[in-house]
């Protein structure tokens, strides 16, 4: 494949550092339930534009009025509308402060996939504005102030936005080091205004359930009875793929004597 290939060309950070990720290496994320079923009943991926994220840090850099040098005012308010993401994990560990962070109402399911897969059935190649608009990247995670400084440094304000689409996709592809834990990885849409309507809060593709995802772990507080419920309606409608409950939470059993 040619490196410029939009396949490869538009894969951000990934060779920025030692830690150098190969593409069939296993990432993971945790969706609501209703998300997860709405996706594999629908066959369905959805992007969120970038405000919708708990960060205020997020996106932060679009939302700034920035002067030129003849001091009018210009902002990225379009540029900002245009952008959707979906934030998944390199990290694989199953914790209990996975669950409690990412699963609130105590009904999440994570799903496994790889970057491949993930990326493959993304990136449309059939899109004309296809070099434009499909990006995935790995977070670059820096102290607050060096963000600050290294945006406010006009050379490197400029050299983003006038770089193509992946300089603007690169703003959403930082966060503070007090996020490091995450090992973030970001899917990013960049709409053309004039073919897709920008005022819609999400971005949908169609995907194959059973060909992305290699596994589903469900919650280990998710109610059993519903679960088995859940479980024999997915495999019902076609998925293949293991799903599992965690047993994170569950008692053990010993096998224990006493010498009396």
């Amino acid at each position: 494949m040619h490196p410029l290939h939009p396949k490869l060309a538009n894969r951000i950070n990934f060779n920025e550092d030692k830690d150098k990720i190969d593409f069939d290496t296993p990432i993971s994320r945790v969706y609501p339930l209703n998300r997860l079923l709405e996706l594999i009943f629908s066959k369905r991926n959805t992007l969120v534009k970038p405000q919708m994220w708990d960060d205020p840090f997020e996106n932060c850099i679009l939302q700034q009025t920035v002067k030129t040098k003849a001091g009018r005012e210009v902002s990225f308010g379009t540029i900002q509308q245009s952008l959707y993401g979906q934030c998944w994990t390199l990290n694989l560990e199953e914790s209990d402060a996975l669950w409690r962070i990412y699963s609130h109402a105590k009904n999440g399911v994570r799903v496994k996939t790889t970057l491949n897969k993930l990326w493959d059935g993304f990136c449309n190649e059939k899109d004309k504005n296809v070099i434009t608009s499909y990006f995935i990247g790995k977070i670059i995670y820096k102290e607050a102030n060096e963000i600050q400084d290294y945006f406010e440094n006009p050379g490197n304000l400029t050299n983003i936005l006038t770089s193509s689409a992946k300089g603007i996709a690169t703003t959403v592809l930082v966060k503070r080091k007090e996020f490091t834990h995450e090992k973030e990885i970001r899917l990013v849409y960049i709409a053309d205004k004039n073919n897709y309507d920008i005022t819609q809060g999400t971005y949908q593709y169609e995907v194959n359930p059973t060909d992305l995802f290699d596994e589903l772990l469900f919650d280990p507080r998710f109610d059993d009875k519903i679960f088995e419920v859940i479980k024999a309606e997915l495999i019902a409608c076609g998925f293949t793929k293991p799903i599992q409950k965690s047993i994170l939470y569950q008692a053990p059993e010993f096998n224990m004597t006493i010498n009396w």
